[in-house]
C-alpha cells in the first residue's frame, strides 16, 4: 500500500455502541463516533470541554441546527434555546452546577434503582449524569433533546410478541413531578408556541393590551414598528408571572424598576422585562414565548409595544 495510507477496522462496541476506526499497524484508534456528538447520547459516552471547543447535543430533526441544545461548561451542563432575535442562546433548564471546574461529563446508567436523573462527581475535573431503571437494560438506552426542547431517554424493550423503543423518562412532564429534576411543561420555551401564559402544563391567557384573554395558537406578542432609543415605546403589565430565563439565570440587581425599564426601551432588540419586586431584580429579553403564572403576585412582566 502506498506512503500516507492506512490500513482501517471498523468495529462497533457492542456494550455501548461506539463505532471506532483503528489503525491496524499499531491498533490504536484513530476516530470514533462517541467523540463526535450530535443528537443522541448513549451510556458512557461523555462530553468535553476544551478550550474554545464544546461538546453539545441538538435537538432532533430540527431545522437550522437545531433550536435547542444541552451543553456543558466547566460547571454546568445546561439546556439552551436559540432564537433569531436573541445574541446568544437562552438557558432554560439546568441539570447540575457545581463550583468545581469540569473538563469532561459522562451519561451513566444504572440498573435496578429508582428512575431519576442525578449528579455526581468522580473528582475535581470529570463529572457525570446518571438514570437509574428498574425496568430496562443499559445496553438498550439512549438519551435526546426532541424538537419541542424537552429532554428524553428511550429504551428498547422486547417482549413475546413485539421489540420497541419506549420513553422511560422526560425531563419537562405533565404527569406530576416524580423525580426532583423533574421541570413542569411551562418551563419549555415553545410550550405555547409564539407567545402565552403557561398554568399547570396548559396554556391559559394570551396577554394583551386589553388584558389576559383566553389563549390560542394565535397568540402573538406585539409587532413593534420603528426604533428610536425609546422615544415611541411603552409596555404593558402583566402581574404574577415569570420568564422561562428567570429560574435558572440571575437577573441584574439591585436594580429599580424605572432603570430596568430604561434598559430594555433604549434596547431596539428587547421585547420586554421582567422583574421581582421584592429583590429588585431585573430581566430583559429579546424573546418573549412561553411565560409561567407565578405564586408570586410581586414577579411582574412588561410587554414593549410601541405607539
Amino acid at each position: 500500500m502506498g506512503k500516507g495510507y492506512v490500513t482501517i477496522q471498523t468495529l462497533i462496541d457492542d456494550m455501548y455502541g461506539d463505532m471506532v476506526l483503528v489503525d491496524l499497524s499499531d491498533n490504536k484508534p484513530i476516530w470514533q463516533s462517541f467523540d463526535h456528538p450530535s443528537y443522541t447520547l448513549f451510556p458512557n459516552q461523555v462530553l468535553h470541554v476544551a478550550g474554545a471547543e464544546i461538546d453539545k447535543i441538538v435537538s432532533y430533526r430540527s431545522t437550522s441546527g437545531g433550536r435547542y441544545t444541552m451543553m456543558m461548561s466547566t460547571k454546568s451542563l445546561s439546556l439552551y434555546y436559540k432564537c433569531a432575535n436573541c445574541p446568544k442562546p437562552l438557558l432554560y433548564y439546568t441539570l447540575f452546577k457545581t463550583t468545581k471546574a469540569l473538563d469532561t461529563v459522562k451519561f451513566i446508567v444504572h440498573e435496578n434503582m429508582t428512575p431519576n436523573l442525578v449528579q455526581n462527581f468522580v473528582d475535581g475535573t470529570q463529572g457525570r449524569f446518571e438514570f437509574g431503571s428498574q425496568d430496562f437494560k443499559i445496553l438498550s438506552m439512549f438519551l435526546r433533546i426532541e424538537r419541542d426542547g424537552n429532554l428524553k431517554i428511550f429504551a428498547y424493550r422486547e417482549d413475546s410478541e413485539d421489540a420497541y423503543w419506549v420513553e422511560a423518562f422526560k425531563v419537562f412532564t405533565v404527569d406530576g413531578l416524580a423525580s426532583a429534576k423533574q421541570e413542569s411543561e411551562c418551563q419549555l420555551p415553545e410550550k405555547c408556541g409564539n407567545y402565552g401564559v403557561c398554568y399547570q402544563d396548559e396554556c391559559v391567557a394570551c396577554p394583551t393590551l386589553d388584558g389576559l384573554l383566553p389563549w390560542t395558537n394565535k397568540c402573538n406578542p406585539p409587532k413593534l414598528v420603528g426604533c428610536r432609543g425609546g422615544v415611541n415605546v411603552t409596555y404593558y403589565k402583566i402581574e404574577g408571572v415569570e420568564h422561562f430565563v428567570s429560574k435558572y439565570t440571575r437577573g441584574q440587581r439591585p436594580i429599580t424598576q424605572s432603570a430596568c425599564e430604561t434598559k430594555c426601551s433604549v434596547d431596539c432588540k428587547c421585547l420586554g422585562y421582567f422583574y421581582h419586586q421584592e429583590a429588585s431584580e431585573c430581566w430583559v429579553v429579546t424573546d418573549l414565548k412561553t411565560l409561567t403564572k407565578s405564586g408570586n403576585a410581586k414577579h411582574f412582566g412588561y410587554v414593549k409595544y410601541t405607539n
